[in-house]
Formats: C-alpha cells, structure tokens, sequence
C-alpha cells in the first residue's frame, strides 16, 4: 500500500507528534492522503487506521461489498462523506465535525467518498478485513480515476456545489 505505515508492534499507541507526522506526510504526498496502519497486515480480520489527508485529496467514490462494514471517526479537522446511487447522483450527505456528528458507520454496499473540508483532516477509520483491495474496493466507473486532472476538477465541483 502506498502512502501507509504499518505499525510493527503488538500494542500500538499513536501521540501528537505521530498525527502531525502523518498531516506533513500527506501534505508532501502525491494523492494528498497518508495513513498509519494499525492492523500488521492485509490479512487482520479488523482493518484499523488513522488516515490523514488535505483539501486537495481527491478519493474516488467507491464502496464495498455487503458484509464489509467501514467506520470513520473524527479526531481532528472537518469532514464531508457523500453518498452515491448507482448512477452517481448524491443520495446523503454527513458532516463529521467537532460540534456535531464525530462518528459514521456504514453496514450495506454504498457508494461513497470522503472529502476534508479544512486544510487538513485526521480520521480513524475502521474496514472488516481482511484486505484485497481487487475484492473488497469496488470503484464507481462513474467518477474519475485518482491521479487524474479530471479527479481534482470533479472533487472541486461537488465541494462547491455541496456546500452552496
């Protein structure tokens, strides 16, 4: 996995300092995102992490199949999580913020994308494992594919229209 550390302990603790190593790694990263795993590896039955990531980061719209449940909760920053039909058209919304919603669980295969709405976001997420991303991410042929100008243009359209 790009753009992750992988805890090595059997008792993982993360500080301060570990959160704003991980908002000075995403800032320098390519997709704008980085993450510290705290699961050893792909194969954990609970896939467990603090992701950060920046305005900037565009996360293409996904969702998992049924049986996969994802959480997020916030630790620091301000949050966007929308929701897809299958044809791409917002369904929800849920803000996650420090006066209001702090945690999101999702139980059912939907379409969905995370967007921070302040420089810099800090979030734990939580997915059943184990990992295979060929079969438990199934990407929106809909929306652009990350990497791509397209992606960055589109995140900017659904902020903007979003929080009109």
């Amino acid at each position: 996995m790009v753009n992750a550390i992988f805890t090595k302990s059997d008792i993982c603790t993360i500080d301060s300092t570990d959160l704003n190593t991980l908002v000075d790694k995403a800032r320098l990263s390519h997709n704008y995102r980085y993450r510290y795993c705290m699961h050893i590896d792909h194969n954990a039955l609970i896939q467990e992490m603090v992701i950060a990531m920046t305005n900037k980061s565009y996360n293409r719209p996904h969702r998992h199949p049924a049986g996969i449940t994802e959480s997020y909760h916030l630790i620091r920053g301000k949050l966007m999580v929308l929701f897809f039909d299958d044809s791409g058209a917002i369904t929800k919304k849920v803000f996650l913020h420090s006066e209001g919603n702090q945690l999101l669980r999702m139980n059912a295969p939907v379409y969905h994308m995370v967007i921070s709405l302040c420089e810099t976001s800090l979030y734990h997420e939580t997915l059943t494992g184990p990992f295979d991303k060929d079969s438990v991410v199934e990407y929106a042929d809909w929306a652009p594919e990350e990497g791509e100008e397209k992606g960055w243009i589109y995140l900017e359209k659904l902020k903007k229209e979003e929080l009109k």
